[in-house]
């Protein structure tokens, strides 16, 4: 019997860890296309963006600024992934999209949708506030096919001038994560459009909602760089971090890392991609 017991114990963490899940996130603003860029313009990079993706080895990528054409070709170029986004000006293709893919292989799609950060947050192409576009949040609720395990992540991309908007925006987005996700773990990607020291920044882990949000960056066991808003040239200063992955206290972040490749002094976008590796 104590020997029984005894192989009983030594199975009993194998257990647990064979029941825990490693979720790598990336999000990343890809910059719209606009031949206004010149050399950067997407015709020139997406292969690299598409690649840049690739390489990082995320199980789901949150991507900001995609026009219909460039849904199109990372479609095309990201093999065995699943995809989900809407246009933002008529919740069907229209305007830019806050894209997200999943491997296939990794997780199975179980629901999803958009909401508007806005006062008519299911109204196709309504802001609010003192927003200057219009501005969306996509999420998908996806299952991880090795231990059943379920988890939802959303994707957004906040208001470029309006503080008020940005501000709203983060208390409806965590008002949204509450109602719909219950206890289950919260991946949130996205371009915020706002640094640290910003007003909105600060209920994201607010207790004042009934609902806390983490900024990955912060409670990560390990950093690879920080700032992400970089503009394409290598030489331009860039010490601004207004793209983030959050987190609910279900999860434990890893590592955080802002991927810094460049070719010939030049970045895959004006915004670096940060990637995470989160477990729960």
């Amino acid at each position: 019997m104590p020997k029984l017991f005894f192989c009983l114990l030594l199975l009993f963490p194998l257990g647990i860890l064979a029941n825990s899940v490693e979720v790598t996130s990336m999000s990343f603003n890809i910059r719209m296309n606009t031949a206004s860029d010149g050399n950067n313009a997407w015709p020139n990079r997406k292969e690299w963006v598409a690649d840049i993706i690739v390489k990082s080895e995320a199980g789901i990528i949150g991507l900001q600024e995609v026009k219909p054409d460039q849904k199109q070709d990372l479609i095309k170029a990201l093999k065995g992934y699943g995809h989900y986004g809407v246009g933002r000006d008529d919740g069907i293709d229209k305007g830019e999209h806050c894209l997200i893919f999943y491997r296939k292989s990794q997780y199975a799609l179980l629901d999803s949708g958009t909401f508007w950060l806005s006062k008519k947050l299911h109204n196709p192409g309504s802001k609010s506030w003192d927003a200057a576009i219009t501005r969306i949040c996509s999420w998908v609720k996806l299952r991880e096919l090795q231990t059943g395990r379920e988890l939802y992540f959303f994707n957004t991309h906040f208001d470029h001038k309006g503080e008020e908007a940005r501000y709203y925006s983060i208390l409806l987005l965590k008002k949204q994560i509450r109602e719909m996700t219950g206890s289950l773990p919260v991946i949130v990607a996205g371009d915020f459009n706002f640094n640290p020291d910003a007003r909105p920044y600060a209920e994201i882990n607010s207790t004042s909602s009934g609902y806390v949000l983490y900024d990955a960056f912060q409670i990560t066991q390990e950093k690879k760089g920080e700032h992400t808003c970089c503009g394409f040239d290598v030489e331009q200063p860039h010490n601004q971090r207004i793209d983030y992955i959050l987190v609910n206290e279900a999860c434990t972040v890893k590592q955080y890392q802002v991927t810094t490749e460049s070719k010939k002094g030049y970045y895959p976008s004006d915004h670096l991609p940060v990637v995470c590796k989160i477990t729960f």
